[in-house]
């Protein structure tokens, strides 16, 4: 038995939803039968999710030669490469991430937090969508 990986063009974010297109490992296959060459790489599920660039595995961006300016590019759950629908995606998670703080009203930050959920909620219909995120004030 041995295992190959299955390569497919995955879409790459930075914070700023700029969008790139990389070969990537999506899958980890095994097949029965025997390996006879020497230059097979042996690989497991751990591959998952890292580059496949001219015959090499790397983990992420910063490690690709030449590839310094995107080396904050990380891999998305989403198929699209457009930067308003990962900007909405984000501002989504971020709601739900911050769904835990509506109900503790003695929070510390209580306020700063509902300002931040009421700006995430409105920051699709601003003029700098999806230029400029909300931020929470401390």
């Amino acid at each position: 038995m041995y295992n190959y990986i299955v390569i497919e063009n995955c879409v790459w974010s930075d914070s700023n939803f700029n969008t790139a297109v990389y070969p990537t490992v999506v899958e980890v296959k095994s097949l029965s039968g025997v390996v006879i060459k020497d230059d097979h790489y042996l690989v497991d599920n751990a591959k998952i999710g890292q580059l496949f660039i001219d015959g090499v595995l790397y983990n992420d961006l910063s490690n690709v030669p030449e590839e310094s300016e995107n080396s904050d590019f990380v891999l998305t759950t989403s198929t699209t490469s457009d930067r308003t629908l990962l900007a909405r995606e984000w501002r989504d998670g971020e709601l739900f991430a911050t769904d835990w703080i509506v109900p503790v009203t003695d929070h510390p930050q209580h306020v700063s937090y509902l300002a931040y959920r009421e700006a995430l909620r409105d920051w699709p219909s601003a003029v700098n969508f999806p230029e400029t995120k909300p931020t929470i004030t401390q």
